[in-house]
């Protein structure tokens, strides 16, 4: 039996995803987005979509459409024009049924165009679950520490905004950093990093 192609998104699809397709754009730039992780599963959360469609809006909708910007030699790495975005992901919706007709599809989306970017991935959704968790009032002055806590820790050098008046700052980030220590590159130190983010917090290593 030869699939369908995938039905047009609805008004209501479109309302849910725009927010989600440009938090999730922002891991295929071409620059260092790990300290932006909180605020993409804070948009992520906010869209109230389950982990189900946002597994399929990442595999079948942002990857395929974004995918390639890696791969040049100069590509994107400010930010991806959402009109561009959203027009060329509905344009791709196909893929859905392409997918269902050639296993090497399969293999290209959900094994190699991902596999770069699927820690990152897997972080987001992380943090998006632990907000899921609290009361959605918290979810603003959560996301502001570990954003703080994330830029100490992979910018160590150049901390960007005030520490948040956060009494229970270093117990988040005892929380955070097991999110964030797979994302390090190999030149990096899960050492130096945490070490780093403790002397900002006054606390001896």
């Amino acid at each position: 039996m030869t699939a369908e192609p995938a039905a047009p998104f609805t008004l209501h699809q479109l309302g849910q995803r725009r927010s989600v397709w440009e938090a999730l754009s922002e891991l295929y730039l071409d620059t260092d987005t790990r300290p932006g992780l909180p605020r993409m599963a804070h948009a992520l959360a906010e869209s109230w979509l389950g982990e189900a469609e946002l597994e399929a809006v990442w595999l079948e909708e942002v990857t395929p459409a974004l995918a390639f910007n890696l791969s040049v030699v100069a590509g994107e790495w400010g930010y991806f024009d959402q009109d561009w975005l959203e027009e060329r992901i509905v344009r791709r919706r196909g893929y859905r049924h392409l997918i269902r007709r050639w296993p090497p599809l399969t293999w290209l989306m959900t094994r190699v165009w991902p596999n770069e970017m699927q820690p990152s991935f897997r972080a987001v959704m992380a943090l998006r679950g632990e907000l899921l968790a609290l009361p959605e009032a918290r979810w603003p002055d959560r996301v502001a520490a570990w954003t703080w806590l994330a830029h100490a820790y992979f910018w160590s050098d150049s901390p960007t905004r005030a520490m948040p008046n956060t009494p229970a700052l270093a117990a988040l980030f005892t929380a955070l950093e097991p999110h964030l220590r797979p994302l390090l590159t190999g030149k990096e130190s899960a050492e130096a990093s945490r070490t780093s983010v403790l002397r900002l917090l006054g606390i001896d290593a």
